[in-house]
């Protein structure tokens, strides 16, 4: 088993990396913790500063429903664990 966190070795610039999420499948508990934890990680253990979330699952990355990406800085996403449902709003189903 390889343990958890961060990797000592990586095989991406941090500084060149545009990450994305998106919260398909339905609603579940703690989908605005693991956002969090995603964001959070990137950028303090990768160095990551450019992290995006895309609002209602794959309905966010389909241009003709007119949804932009949200930001995901840490300031965004410090409380956001304290709420229920998600930041990013989820979908289900094909999009085209």
């Amino acid at each position: 088993m390889e343990l958890a966190g961060p990797r000592e070795k990586i095989y991406f610039d941090p500084s060149k990396l545009k990450c994305g999420i998106v919260t398909c499948g339905g609603l579940c508990p703690g989908l605005n913790d693991v956002i969090r934890a995603i964001v959070l990680s990137l950028f303090h253990h990768y160095g990551v500063k450019n992290v995006y979330g895309f609002p209602f699952g794959y309905e966010g990355l389909a241009e003709k429903y007119g949804h932009r990406p949200l930001e995901l800085t840490p300031q965004v996403v410090s409380r956001i664990n304290q709420s229920g449902g998600t930041l990013l709003g989820s979908s289900r189903g094909h999009r085209t």
